[in-house]
């Protein structure tokens, strides 16, 4: 633990507040599993009949009018140059190819790790959406290369070419999801990275006001929302009050502090935003059962030792 004279503490503190909550990690709350990708050309006219998808499929096309059917619908969908069609696992796919035509193929699938940590299937777009509502409009310039880098790295075949396509697949992923319209997106997918992302903005702006006494009013104005949306945000995320939600990053910096330095009771409270050492005292106990002392007695590194 790094401490410099004016008792401020380093980065090794930074994220405190949710340092018990790994799973405000997006990584830890969604695998993307990169299948592969290929570019097609067609020179001749070819129909793939009526098949289930167990994965989902994006197809991007760059030259003529790709036309496919989805869910046994009557109308057929038409993706043109600059668009994309996305297939997800358990719609039911029929495929009309007729030159010219040019298009990327992407396989990969969404798994979220539910309450039991285990993987589960999860559908990019929300559910109910018509074949059309499966077409988007992309830039080109920000899939494209990408796309060429992923086949250039299975055309290389080097050590790590399988990785890197993983890697550069995920990133394919979340640009795309950052790309579609929110309403279109599963709600479970947007739920979950708006949640991690706010927590993201919240302990950011605990950690640069940690010694100031922040009001709901005040948190709102520096992320720029309503008290309102604000406090439903935090309630939904969190299961707390943004009131709440300060004062649980200042008691865990506390007990940071607490169990890593020879700082005084007084000075920690200081530091954790509290000014009045009797206060802080009184809060901590009401909270956690113990004073600052006896926490500090029984959670030192020395303390420790000793068992």
């Amino acid at each position: 633990m790094n401490t410099d004279s004016s008792g401020q503490h380093s980065s090794s503190v930074h994220n405190i507040f949710f340092h018990n909550e790994s799973k405000t990690d997006i990584d830890s709350l969604f695998h993307i599993v990169y299948m592969g990708v290929s570019f097609e050309k067609v020179d001749e006219s070819y129909f793939f009949e009526t098949h289930p998808h167990r994965n989902h499929e994006l197809i991007f096309v760059t030259d003529g009018t790709y036309r496919c059917a989805l869910n046994n619908e009557e109308e057929e969908v038409s993706v043109k140059p600059g668009q994309l069609v996305i297939v997800e696992p358990g719609n039911i796919h029929r495929d009309i190819c007729v030159p010219p035509l040019s298009f990327y193929a992407l396989w990969f699938d969404v798994l979220k790790v539910n309450a039991k940590g285990q993987p589960e299937k999860l559908s990019m777009l929300r559910r109910g959406l018509s074949g059309a509502q499966h077409v988007f409009d992309i830039d080109s310039n920000i899939f494209t290369p990408r796309l060429d880098s992923i086949l250039q790295k299975i055309k290389e075949n080097s050590r790590f070419s399988p990785v890197l396509q993983q890697v550069m697949g995920k990133e394919i992923f979340w640009r795309l999801a950052e790309c579609l319209p929110i309403d279109r997106l599963n709600p479970a997918l947007t739920d979950s990275t708006l949640g991690s992302q706010l927590k993201y903005r919240l302990n950011s702006l605990f950690e640069t006001n940690r010694s100031s006494n922040l009001s709901v009013s005040d948190m709102a104005g520096l992320l720029n929302m309503s008290e309102s949306s604000l406090t439903q945000k935090c309630r939904k995320v969190l299961g707390l009050s943004p009131a709440r939600a300060f004062l649980k990053f200042r008691l865990n910096r506390a007990m940071h502090l607490l169990r890593r330095t020879n700082l005084s009771i007084k000075e920690i409270g200081s530091i954790s935003g509290f000014n009045d050492a009797s206060h802080f005292v009184n809060t901590f106990r009401k909270e956690t059962g113990l004073t600052p002392g006896q926490y500090k007695s029984e959670n030192s590194p020395e303390s420790k030792s000793s068992e």
